[in-house]
């Protein structure tokens, strides 16, 4: 983790912790940093909703079941802080949007966020990273690089080619003079290493 993630991540920390207490302006603050990724599931869900402002109050009661969910454990690192809050505005909001979606299959309409019953038009998908995601992205791939070399040199090349180079088994047998089946018996090796290492940081090789 770099000095400005760090940071970041005690910043967000006590930021959470604050508004877990009930504190409504680190609520605020929180709200305000994870603005881009809330932005991009409003976008998501937006059709659901009268309109972007209420898909935005959807993100925000997301947000607040987060917060309220958290149980006061010490995430390791800014990105599995970052993916638990993820998660849970994700959840949120899915579940919210499958009861309306329910709700317009039998019905043909359902209530909105003023009680009042609404109709339903389809969910549209759309979603695109924000800002506060490229840095969660960029220690992924850090994380990722570091599980990497760890991998003895010949683990590494071959997940290197597999993933990276779309290279097949047959193609990496060849370059390494050995049989496609031992090349496929040393690659599942090595991703089940990658994952048993990554799996804190809900990261997946591949």
């Amino acid at each position: 983790m770099t000095n400005e993630n760090k940071v970041q991540w005690k910043w967000t920390l006590d930021v959470l912790s604050r508004a877990k207490d009930g504190d409504t302006a680190a609520f605020s603050q929180l709200a305000e940093q994870y603005g881009p990724l809330m932005g991009a599931v409003s976008s998501r869900y937006v059709s659901y909703y009268t309109d972007l402002s209420e898909a935005r109050q959807a993100t925000l009661r997301g947000l607040h079941e987060a917060v309220c969910r958290w149980d006061g454990t010490h995430f390791s690192s800014l990105q599995q802080l970052h993916y638990f809050l993820k998660k849970e505005i994700h959840r949120y909001v899915r579940n919210e949007t499958a009861r309306m979606a329910y709700d317009r299959r039998h019905y043909g309409q359902s209530i909105d966020s003023g009680g009042q019953w609404t109709d339903l038009p389809d969910a549209m998908a759309d979603d695109a990273p924000g800002p506060a995601e490229a840095a969660i992205e960029t220690e992924r791939n850090q994380i990722l690089q570091k599980a990497l070399q760890n991998l003895p040199p010949r683990e590494r090349q071959i997940v290197t080619g597999r993933i990276y180079e779309n290279k097949t088994v047959r193609e990496l047998g060849a370059h390494f003079g050995v049989t496609h089946q031992y090349i496929s018996k040393i690659y599942g090796k090595a991703i089940q290493k990658l994952r048993d290492w990554l799996t804190p940081y809900d990261i997946q090789p591949t």
